[in-house]
């Protein structure tokens, strides 16, 4: 099977506010620094095993990533909109002088890039002669080529992002975190924050750009994984794998961003996906993308040219195949070829959302939670979201003039190819030929010549080489459920009635839809008045109800009643356990909470002659953890307390927590009230601790017991319970006294949460870190919880003096404040005192290799 696609005209897939851009999450540092780096192919070791009868030849699979960035002549202007004050003296002076409240930015810019860049991925031209059974099976080949220039920008008062990330095999895709860079006063979506508008009280702004860019790019990617050859008399089998190769090509020529946010990204799945691409709820993005436009006092004079050349070859290929003793199987072929054009385009006001979905194969999906204002649809080129004109007047006026004058030429010449057929088996008595999926593109976006005022502005691209099973979300739900029983017998016998009351809410960010309440029960046990259920294979009942949809943050209470059976023993006590589940029709983000237990007890245990009210002994066992056991104040601890009775009901019962010191002083003392703990109930307490930076360094003990009364219903002559009590011990140092590390096996992670100035940070986290830079820098640095600009100072003295290790990583030069992966992984491994790394995990190593140039 062949496909192939051929192109050397301009199309476009997207209406009037299009763009692309490119990389990998990574919100929280912003670097600017140039990458030209290509991954060598990657392919694990040929495994050959050979005997006179039988030869086979199995190979791994192979990676080849080129990443290759340009930047040339940005320029980046803020402007702060917040209404300044003069005293007497300054009006004076500006006076005099002539002076006016008038900012002027001007620029003239001229580049060109020539780029040459190939890729190459092989795991197949495997040959074998002369054997009688030969066996090749090769691994799947990954040949990517990622090119990105940004030629000539100009950017004012604006803020956003651009990421461009290529990923084998993700599960799922939540890029909600990526509409951070909206969260700020950059754009206002009703009224555009333009000067003039900001209340500076008439302050002009006027832009003058000339650039000129000048883009050739020649990409070459191929991935193969056929061109095998067996020549035998025996048996022959040949088994390929799966080839992607792709082209992905970012042309950003000459252009002008003033008083705008911008979110550019672009990603790409090698694999299919099974989960869901996850995007912000509808009231954020209602919010975003509603505005209206800028009116009177905005002039734009632009001159635009462009000349954009693009010759594009995809070629897939899974046939050519030849057997002449057997069968042959081949994949499937997927090749496109994706040009996209926005050029001399002038954008100003309003707000522009789009994403692009190509599925290079099947979607089986829905759409959930789609905004009031956006609309999609399935096209030639792919699934479509965007948002709809908004409807009403324009802004508020704004006094700005911008002229630009741009010119662009641009050269794409692609050629990509997938080959997993073209193989062959000779001479042998029989055989069989199995060929691997060949997906192949070439994604081509030139953006020239854009001038952007006053937007939110968003473009999102995702493809996915397979087939994809998931869903578009907009938000998604959280269910958490709980369950109560009660009942007007005590105690509860064959025939009573028990009402089940079930509380369900949403913690997620968007609607959860149809939600359905499963019960699961003994089926000798219980019947529900409204629902006698249907049985399971295991023998027990499922009784179910819907009870409609759950707005986010919202709570629902519903109440069914059932009664026990009556031909239930009542002389003896019988444990009915009830599980419920809520489901919703989206997937959810958490599905541990979705579900609780809760066991009554039926009948009462008599005594020959006569009646009685004893139980069974209450067999309860405790058990406590606690997340990081040795640590440094101040600090936060997590605590998780586990309570199981596994025999007969514990009343009254009261769970007592005692912390002492090494001493066996005791330092506090906290008690919960657990009322009656039923036979078989598992209960499960968790709560946080604060240790202040005063806290005295040593090992605390904190141990937990359960205390209450067993074997009688009656308070006045049942007996006191008490069970074993469950301890940890808690290893607590400061900076001045670090941890001992030879007495113990770990060191805990001092900092663990990231953060920087303007963001909601972690006050304890916060508190811990100043301490650290006081001791670390030898200076005054009060611990007030407060991520301060003195703080943010510290910081960047810290990063300059291990420069090696915060700043290198990431190719950049100068310090960013921020506390992200580098500085919190040194931060801990000095607390430390270097005998324990903490080694940043594959993502994040991902997160530092794939970052670009953030705008």
């Amino acid at each position: 099977m062949y496909t192939k696609h051929q192109s050397k005209t301009l199309f476009s897939i997207l209406a009037k506010f299009l763009v692309i851009a490119i990389t990998l999450e990574s919100l929280f540092l912003q670097t600017k620094y140039l990458l030209a780096e290509e991954l060598p192919e990657e392919t694990s070791e040929e495994v050959i095993n050979s005997t006179p009868e039988e030869t086979v030849v199995e190979t791994g699979d192979a990676v080849s990533i080129l990443e290759l960035n340009n930047e040339a002549n940005t320029n980046i202007i803020e402007n702060s909109t917040e209404e300044s004050t003069t005293t007497p003296q300054e009006e004076a002076i500006e006076e005099f002088l002539g002076l006016e409240d008038t900012l002027t930015a001007s620029a003239t810019n001229t580049a060109t890039i020539d780029n040459f860049a190939t890729s190459t991925a092989e795991t197949g031209d495997n040959t074998i002669t002369d054997a009688t059974d030969a066996t090749i099976i090769t691994g799947d080949g990954y040949a990517v080529a990622n090119v990105v220039n940004l030629v000539n920008t100009n950017i004012l008062n604006s803020d956003g992002l651009i990421q461009f990330f290529t990923a084998l095999g993700l599960s799922s895709l939540d890029v909600r975190n990526l509409f951070s860079v909206f969260e700020t006063e950059t754009s206002q979506s009703t009224t555009p924050c333009v000067p003039g508008v900001c209340g500076d009280g008439g302050f002009v702004n006027e832009s003058n750009t000339d650039n000129t860019a000048t883009i050739n790019n020649t990409v070459i990617v191929r991935a193969s994984t056929g061109e095998n050859n067996i020549e035998g008399t025996g048996e022959g089998s040949i088994t390929t794998g799966d080839a992607y190769a792709a082209a992905n090509i970012f042309n950003l020529a000459n252009t002008n961003i003033v008083d705008s946010n911008y979110l550019l990204v672009s990603i790409n799945n090698l694999g299919s996906l099974d989960g869901d691409i996850i995007l912000p709820n509808a009231d954020l993005l209602n919010k975003l993308f509603a505005g209206s436009g800028v009116s009177g006092g905005t002039s734009a004079n632009n001159n635009n040219t462009a000349d954009i050349d693009n010759n594009v070859e995809v070629g897939a290929e899974t046939g050519l195949n030849s057997n002449e003793g057997g069968d042959v199987t081949t994949g499937d072929a997927s090749a496109s070829g994706n040009i996209t054009n926005q050029v001399n385009q002038n954008l100003i006001g309003g707000d522009s959302f789009l994403i692009l979905i190509r599925v290079h194969g099947s979607w089986s999906g829905e759409i959930f939670g789609l905004p009031n204002n956006m609309l999609w649809s399935e096209t030639p080129q792919g699934i479509t979201v965007y948002n709809a004109p908004a409807e009403g007047e324009a802004g508020a006026d704004a006094n700005y003039t911008t002229n630009n004058t741009n010119q662009a030429t641009i050269q794409n010449n692609v050629s990509v190819f997938a080959l997993t057929g073209d193989n062959k088996i000779e001479g042998t008595a029989s055989g069989n030929i199995n060929t691997g999926n060949a997906y192949a593109a070439a994604n081509i976006t030139n953006l020239a010549n854009l001038n952007i005022l006053s937007q939110n502005w968003a473009l999102l691209i995702f493809d996915i080489f397979g087939d994809w099973g998931g869903n578009i979300a907009f938000g998604r739900p959280d269910l958490w459920v709980g369950v109560e029983a009660t009942s007007a017998d005590n105690p509860i016998m064959p025939g009573s009635e028990v009402k089940y009351t079930y509380t369900v809410s949403n913690l997620g960010d968007t609607t959860a839809s149809d939600v359905v309440l499963n019960n699961v029960f003994a089926a000798p046990h219980l019947n529900f008045l409204d629902n006698p259920g249907e049985l399971l294979a295991d023998g027990k009942k499922q009784s179910s109800w819907e009870i409609g949809s759950i707005p986010a943050g919202a709570t629902r209470e519903v109440s069914y009643t059932a009664i026990v059976r009556t031909d239930l023993p009542a002389s003896n006590i019988t444990t009915i356990p009830l599980t419920v589940s809520a489901e919703a029709t989206e997937n959810e983000d958490v599905v541990d909470n979705n579900n609780d237990t809760i066991v009554i007890e039926a009948g009462v245990i008599r005594r020959s002659g006569g009646g009685s009210n004893t139980t069974k002994p209450a067999e309860v066992s405790v058990s406590k953890q606690v997340a990081f056991p040795n640590t440094t104040v101040p600090a936060t601890m997590d605590y998780t307390v586990t309570v199981e009775n596994s025999g007969g009901p514990l009343y009254n019962a009261v769970l007592s927590d005692i912390l002492r010191n090494e001493a066996g002083e005791l330092i506090h003392e906290e008690f919960w009230e657990l009322g009656t703990v039923a036979a078989d109930e598992l209960i499960t307490v968790t709560y946080t601790i604060e240790y202040s930076s005063s806290t005295e360094p040593g090992v605390y003990t904190n141990s937990v017991q359960v205390i209450g009364n067993h074997r009688k219903k009656t308070p006045s002559t049942n007996n006191v319970y008490m069970s074993l009590s469950a301890s940890v011990d808690l290893n607590i140092s400061n900076l001045a006294q670090p941890l001992v590390l030879g007495a113990f096996t770990t060191c805990d992670p001092y900092l663990k949460s990231f953060i920087r100035l303007g963001q909601n940070n972690d006050s304890v986290e916060v508190e811990k870190l100043q301490t650290f830079l006081a001791e670390q820098l030898t200076i005054e640095l009060p611990a007030t919880g407060v991520f301060d600009e003195l703080t943010e100072e510290a910081v960047i003295n810290f990063q300059e003096q291990y420069r090696e290790e915060i700043l290198s990583p990431w190719g950049i030069a100068a310090p960013t404040g921020y506390v992200y992966l580098t500085t919190r992984k040194t931060i801990n491994e000095l607390v430390c005192q270097r005998e324990v790394a903490f080694p940043l995990t594959p993502f994040e190593e991902q997160v530092i290799a794939m970052s670009k140039l953030k705008l």
